[in-house]
């Protein structure tokens, strides 16, 4: 007897396969749908698994004691094909067992958040008799992402302030930013400054401005802000970059708030680093409400290993990313933050 597995994508090309192979006697024993293995797997379609059988041509001998010996090497056959699926679907469970094991210590090690750590493992214990695949646990952290993602290019806002804590990398990701809207968007795109105490943060943007003819402008004041503005009028788009303001200052805070005060039809965005740790990140988020921000934007995703910040800003702000970098090439190292990527760092690392 000559056992075989096929992977078809449908039960025609199946079958078209076994009668090739085995021939028209041959039988069906199973099937059923499944996902390759692999995480760039993960969502695409199901493939049908068929396992096949088919007795090999023999010529029946007509004499009684040929007929038996010929029914006992059946049977026997019959035993170490049942044993063999047996034996397989032990294999299955255990891989199952390994592979859940697995999947729960890659998360732990995203540094998620406490409560999302109690949920996930809830989401993995139930139903019981559903198996944990790649394709459920994408499921679940799509669930979680949704409506944390925003299109900032499309929401039509003219002015964006950049705002975070020191050394995320804001002047940069400004930077980048800067240069899409003029080289690829054909926009014009005006800088402005506050950033006057960190040593170089002006020359820095004045080369990037420089580079690409755009115009700079440098602010320390409500007054000269709101000049600054009305120099910038004719531009389709506006970026500020912000001095890094400790989050546990608020004095501080106070204080870039009433600068920013001159431009009430803006769009504030918080930069934070992805190499943040959860409780720091979880203070930023909620200190910097002290100003106010509309989108999050996620730097430094090159600098780390643990992506759970990706899941815990949505939990903390309920505000959306909008950006994601991932190095300093300007302006290459850049990206909208989508549900694609985003599950690619959180199961970035994950064998399937």
């Amino acid at each position: 007897m000559t056992i075989k597995r096929y992977l078809a994508k449908d039960m025609n090309e199946a079958m078209t396969l076994i009668r090739y192979e085995l021939g028209r006697d041959a039988v069906i024993i199973s099937s059923r749908w499944i996902r390759k293995k692999g995480i760039k797997n993960l969502f695409k379609k199901k493939v049908l698994e068929v396992t096949a059988a088919a007795q090999a041509p023999s010529g029946y001998p007509s004499s009684a004691g040929s007929r038996s010996r010929e029914l006992e090497k059946e049977v026997r056959e019959l035993k170490e094909m049942v044993s063999l699926l047996m034996e397989e679907k032990k294999k299955s469970s255990a891989g199952e067992e390994r592979f859940s094991s697995m999947i729960k210590q890659h998360f732990e090690r995203m540094d998620l958040d406490d409560d999302i750590m109690k949920d996930f493992f809830r989401f993995c214990r139930k139903p019981e008799n559903q198996p944990l695949t790649l394709q459920r646990i994408g499921g679940y952290f799509k669930n979680r992402l949704k409506g944390s993602l925003a299109d900032i290019e499309k929401t039509g806002e003219r002015v964006w302030a950049f705002i975070g804590p020191t050394g995320v990398g804001k002047t940069t990701t400004i930077a980048k930013l800067a240069a899409l809207e003029a080289l690829k968007n054909r926009k014009k795109v005006g800088l402005v400054t506050t950033d006057t105490f960190r040593i170089g943060a002006v020359e820095q943007l004045k080369t990037y401005a420089d580079i690409l003819h755009i115009p700079l402008e440098v602010v320390t004041t409500e007054e000269e802000m709101a000049k600054a503005m009305k120099r910038l009028k004719d531009c389709d788009r506006i970026l500020i970059d912000s001095t890094g303001r400790n989050s546990r200052a608020k004095e501080q805070l106070q204080e870039l708030k009433n600068l920013l005060r001159p431009i009430p039809d803006r769009s504030n965005i918080l930069v934070v680093s992805a190499a943040t740790r959860r409780m720091d990140l979880e203070l930023i988020l909620k200190n910097y409400k002290e100003i106010g921000y509309d989108y999050v934007l996620l730097t430094k995703l090159d600098e780390t290993q643990c992506y759970g910040s990706i899941l815990n800003i949505s939990y903390y702000s309920g505000k959306p990313l909008c950006y994601l970098t991932t190095g300093q090439i300007v302006p290459e190292d850049i990206k909208n933050a989508s549900m694609e990527n985003l599950l690619e760092y959180l199961f970035m690392g994950v064998d399937a």
